[in-house]
């Protein structure tokens, strides 16, 4: 069972896999952990699933959709494809952000 403060899983979809990769973290454990850019499993080579991660836009809290790991390392720290540009919104820079992480956070009091 997951922690609640623990809301984010990683692991090896792979049910051959010999010691299957499985860990569950934080949001802002998360964001570190997939800067990283360790995608695959290390026993096995399988792309990582993961279940729980909400990107989201701080600026105008629009969902964000992703694919995969590699998916969600390459949209963060982009721009919001629905407020980027917009004079009402004046917000050309970066904004994409894992929802609940403390650099979300920090983002959205800032």
């Amino acid at each position: 069972m997951k922690s609640p403060d623990r809301n984010i899983h990683a692991g090896c979809p792979n049910e051959e896999c010999p010691k299957p990769f499985s860990k569950d973290f934080t949001p802002s454990e998360f964001e570190a952990w997939i800067e990283k850019g360790e995608f695959d499993c290390p026993k096995c080579g399988s792309e990582l699933s993961v279940e729980g991660v909400q990107l989201e836009c701080h600026i105008c809290e629009a969902e964000i959709e992703y694919f995969d790991l590699e998916h969600i390392s390459l949209l963060l720290d982009e721009r919001c494809n629905n407020c980027a540009g917009r004079p009402e919104w004046d917000a050309d820079f970066y904004s994409i952000r894992i929802v609940g992480s403390w650099s979300s956070e920090y983002d959205t009091y800032d």
